[in-house]
């Protein structure tokens, strides 16, 4: 050993290079071989295909009156075990009076639960419903998994749900125009809604589409009701017709010798005053961000924005996105957060519209490409 010792020292120059390479070679074949387990974990990654959306997009409700939303879920052809679901509406025109939970098969447990004295678990509605309308945003979740049983697993699911669960609001005083729509961050973020599946060997995965759907809540002028007119009074006699008195013929009045007629005044004519124009012209549009045929990186979010001018005010602007409607505003300018993530790569249209107080419409439309193989990190915007 101590020759082994006295060997390396005096050739410790002529070996050096010799182990750095073999490091760099080890380091080398490690690093590849990470990489392919990394590929590897990525091919096992799951598509986002599930689809929330609600039952209905545009309801007239009085002040005072209620309306039911059914909340939808299809699972795109992917075994489920779990699901959140986040809603926001605004708690100042609106109030969440109930939340009834479909019964299930597989989904035998919502959440929160709560307890009673008999140690029965259910569904705590109560206090979804009091933060509801506390903050404006309704949270709960649903699991393949029975909390009453010892043997608290089910099974999965594959399919749709309609409804999965039924919301019930009332209109307040103060309701104009309410937007109901599903909260959504992005991909594996457990701070908005998600449907969790589970890869073959693999962990807990959100295959949660960005949900669309949206309910639209206005005001409903109420129809009056005409008044009918009586047919009659009970207990009043009707008074008899008077008899009519015949009027004298031409030879019993007296003779009168006509007066000549006096000519009348001419008047002077007057000339009609020109009724003033009104706003006739439609609003004029620009789609903000992003810009018109443009590649956007398929990660991450973008900002869809655009403004609208008139010679009188804007009343109403709405954005769609591949002609679904996604926001409405009731200002002169309107955006809305778009993940593009788990977007299909090609071709999609943006359109803006926008009315005016005379109910002049107008529309823009721009189209954009996404792209995965474009780098966030080095263009906001990849260029044709």
């Amino acid at each position: 050993m101590r020759d082994v010792f006295v060997y390396l020292h005096r050739n410790k120059t002529r070996l050096l290079p010799i182990a750095v390479v073999g490091f760099l070679f080890v380091f080398g074949f490690i690093y590849q071989e990470y990489n392919r387990w990394q590929k590897g974990l990525s091919a096992k990654a799951l598509t986002p295909t599930a689809i929330l959306s609600f039952n209905q997009t545009v309801i007239p409700v009085a002040a005072g009156n209620v309306f039911n939303v059914g909340v939808n879920l299809d699972t795109g052809n992917q075994a489920i075990t779990a699901a959140d679901i986040a809603i926001k509406f605004d708690q100042t025109q609106l109030a969440l009076v109930n939340i009834t939970q479909v019964p299930h098969p597989i989904f035998k447990t919502f959440m929160p639960t709560v307890t009673d004295s008999n140690n029965v678990i259910s569904f705590d509605s109560t206090q979804v419903i009091t933060q509801a309308n506390s903050g404006g945003r309704i949270d709960f979740s649903m699991a393949a998994f029975d909390a009453t049983a010892s043997d608290s697993g089910t099974a999965s699911f594959n399919g749709t749900i309609n409804p999965l669960s039924i919301l019930t609001f009332q209109a307040k005083p103060q309701l104009t125009t309410s937007t109901i729509k599903f909260v959504y961050d992005g991909v594996g973020l457990s701070t908005d809604s998600n449907v969790i599946a589970t890869a073959t060997g693999g962990s807990p995965e959100d295959i949660l589409m960005q949900p669309i759907s949206l309910v639209i809540a206005s005001l409903a002028q109420p129809t009056p009701t005409p008044t009918p007119l009586p047919t009659g009074l009970p207990g009043v006699t009707p008074t008899p017709a008077a008899t009519a008195t015949p009027l004298p013929t031409a030879s019993q009045l007296p003779s009168v010798s006509p007066s000549p007629s006096a000519s009348p005044t001419p008047k002077p004519s007057v000339s009609p005053s020109p009724s003033p124009s009104g706003d006739t012209q439609p609003p004029t549009i620009t789609i903000t961000n992003p810009q018109n045929n443009s590649t956007l990186p398929k990660n991450g979010s973008v900002t869809v924005s655009g403004k609208a001018t008139d010679l009188s005010s804007i009343s109403k602007m709405e954005i769609f996105i591949d002609n679904a409607l996604v926001a409405i505003c009731s200002t002169a300018s309107c955006s809305y957060k778009w993940y593009i993530t788990k977007l299909v790569s090609g071709f999609h249209t943006i359109k803006v519209s926008a009315w005016d107080k005379s109910a002049a419409q107008n529309t823009a439309s721009s189209s954009i490409t996404v792209n995965k193989n474009c780098n966030l990190r080095l263009l906001q915007y990849c260029l044709f």
